[in-house]
């Protein structure tokens, strides 16, 4: 297991969002996608949270020209959690627009919260958290690769 367990279901720990709507009260740790040529959020870079930045484009191919989300991206992510995992309360995960490459990084996070939890359950739980959650596929296909996880199926990208 990744840490101990804590009584708090899933769904408390973890929030998404996009530059817009970003909701950080009680949040210990964010996660701040953006653009390749674009700065975290002022309001991430002042709250006092604990940050890790990754710089991405939001592709579904790796296309000539384009910067790519690339395990390296993800197992970033595994180093900041297990890093910090006797610290957090409740992890945001935000992107530009909140649909995509936030929505795919917080399964990570959800399923390295609590890898027991069926992907197909952890999905359900993320598209109440995020309503208009639509993961980015070759995000999917990099986590399912890197962890042995099903979210491809379980999304129903396959």
């Amino acid at each position: 297991m990744f840490w101990k367990r804590s009584a708090l279901p899933i769904s408390k720990k973890i929030s998404v969002s996009g530059i817009h709507d970003l909701q950080l009260r009680g949040v210990s740790h964010i996660i701040s996608i953006n653009d390749p040529d674009h700065a975290p959020p002022r309001a991430v870079l002042q709250s006092n949270a604990e940050v890790m930045v990754l710089k991405f484009s939001d592709t579904f191919e790796n296309l000539a020209g384009s910067d790519p989300p690339t395990v390296q991206h993800l197992e970033a992510v595994k180093a900041f959690l297990e890093e910090e995992k006797t610290r957090i309360r409740k992890v945001h995960v935000h992107c530009q627009v909140g649909t995509s490459r936030s929505t795919a990084v917080a399964l990570l996070v959800m399923h390295l919260l609590d890898p027991q939890k069926p992907e197909r359950e952890l999905v359900q739980i993320l598209r109440k958290v995020r309503k208009q959650a639509a993961p980015n596929p070759l995000l999917i296909r990099l986590i399912d690769q890197q962890q042995g996880t099903h979210f491809s199926e379980a999304l129903g990208y396959t």
